[in-house]
């Protein structure tokens, strides 16, 4: 059975997953060998994908879930939640906490 680990994070970005965004956590999420996913309220994607990262719609305060599984499913969900925590090194973009 393939490892599988899963984390909620809050999307601090002002615009929430706009085009910038989205490319930087596609990019990241490539760098992993586990199939990652992000889920938004009832819909599923595949985190490598820019397209589909951008037709979730996540407004930025929103919550998503990352899940990964694969041999690396740790390592990829804590480092989607450190560049999500980073606000993607857009830091003119600042939600109120």
């Amino acid at each position: 059975m393939e490892k599988r680990y899963q984390q909620s994070y809050k999307i601090k970005n002002k615009y929430g997953l706009h085009i910038r965004p989205s490319t930087a956590l596609s990019k990241a999420s490539r760098s992993y060998k586990s199939n990652i996913q992000i889920t938004y309220k009832d819909h599923t994607i595949n985190a490598k994908s820019i397209i589909e990262l951008l037709t979730l719609g996540v407004a930025g305060g929103e919550q998503i879930l990352v899940t990964a599984t694969g041999v690396d499913c740790k390592e990829a969900v804590e480092g989607i939640g450190q560049l999500i925590a980073d606000r993607f090194g857009l830091s003119e973009e600042i939600t109120e906490d």
